[in-house]
């Protein structure tokens, strides 16, 4: 909108300043259906009308630079905050852009949120980090492969999982296995690449989840203040849930999984 009114208070600034400038523009925006009546009233073909339109339209411009380059003035051309979506917060392929998926991870916070820390684990996490050189490429004899194979047998899925992410009909992953072994790590690369690609994801530590689900859901904390995190847990593209089966299990916890696993 701010874009908008400065391209508008250009075009009036032009308009007072040369009243020519506005008459062409008004010749211009009329020329569509001018072609149209004469299709209809002069019995020429939509081509042929076609084809004047542009040629005219052509004479109009040039006319149009000339006035304001001899008077050392220049069309306003925007200049968005975003120059990939122009600041529409969606990308040409219709999915949210990243500038507006970055907005939205700030409106949607949760008690102590994030840290710096946290923060810079996410930079680090993307799939380019992923070392597969840190996994023995020895064979382990009980399930004879190396971990190294496992590993790049997984960070394929993974990676395929993230670039054909959808939000619909996507289906889950579960990263299962002792600590230590990079499962967080990959989540976090997971998260974002698909937030990368325009999806609205939340990462969270079970722990962490399911005490703010069951502070919100009994007026522990500001319901008002937290009401659009509550909301963004059951409508997110994707929920990531870490460290799952850390948290301490009572009957709400789970109930609230099966509850989140349904919706």
């Amino acid at each position: 909108n701010e874009h908008k009114q400065s391209i508008e208070n250009s075009k009036q600034f032009l308009y007072e300043k040369f009243p020519r400038i506005e008459q062409i523009d008004n010749e211009i925006s009329m020329l569509a259906i001018n072609s149209a009546r004469r299709v209809i009233e002069e019995n020429l073909s939509p081509e042929e009308a076609t084809f004047e339109m542009k040629k005219r339209a052509e004479v109009l411009k040039q006319e149009k630079e000339i006035i304001l380059r001899e008077n050392n003035y220049f069309e306003f051309v925007p200049r968005y905050n975003c120059v990939l979506c122009k600041d529409t917060g969606l990308s040409e392929n219709g999915k949210k852009c990243r500038c507006y998926m970055e907005k939205l991870a700030k409106f949607v916070s949760f008690p102590g949120d994030i840290s710096n820390g946290d923060k810079e684990f996410f930079k680090f996490s993307v799939f380019d980090n992923f070392k597969l050189s840190y996994y023995s490429n020895e064979i382990d004899v009980l399930c004879g492969s190396s971990p190294r194979k496992i590993m790049k047998m997984n960070l394929a899925k993974c990676v395929k999982f993230s670039n054909d992410f959808t939000g619909v009909n996507s289906g889950n992953l579960l990263l299962y296995g002792p600590s230590g072994l990079g499962k967080s790590f990959m989540a976090g690369c997971i998260y974002n690449r698909v937030t990368d690609n325009g999806y609205f994801a939340i990462y969270k530590s079970s722990y962490k989840l399911f005490q703010f689900l069951e502070d919100f859901k009994f007026g522990r904390i500001d319901r008002d203040k937290y009401n659009l995190a509550n909301n963004s847990v059951y409508d997110c593209d994707l929920l990531i849930i870490d460290d799952f089966g850390t948290e301490f299990i009572t009957s709400y916890t789970q109930s609230v999984f099966f509850d989140l696993l349904n919706t």
